[in-house]
């Protein structure tokens, strides 16, 4: 598990007998592109399927990954310039 995230989340693993085998997709991602190709997979389970609310008992609050989404928008838009705490 990568932070909670399953791989099967994202299509990466087999559960068979309580262990993890990589999938076909998996390992063909890993002979093409190595590791960097199996990140932006992880990462999009992790940001789109995986409740983050999950460890700590509270229900989902999709609103919260929401607008974890709009926040990396915003970095990537304005982040090149350092901004004085109250940006308008």
């Amino acid at each position: 598990m990568f932070n909670g995230v399953p791989y099967s989340k994202p299509g990466l693993s087999l559960n068979c007998w309580r262990r993890f085998i990589l999938s076909r997709d998996c390992r063909r991602l890993l002979a093409d592109d190595g590791v960097a190709a199996i990140c932006p997979r992880l990462f999009r389970a992790y940001v789109e399927q995986f409740n983050w609310a999950y460890r700590d008992g509270d229900p989902a609050l999709r609103f919260i990954q929401s607008a974890f989404l709009f926040t990396l928008y915003l970095l990537r838009r304005y982040g090149e310039i350092s901004r004085p705490q109250v940006f308008l």
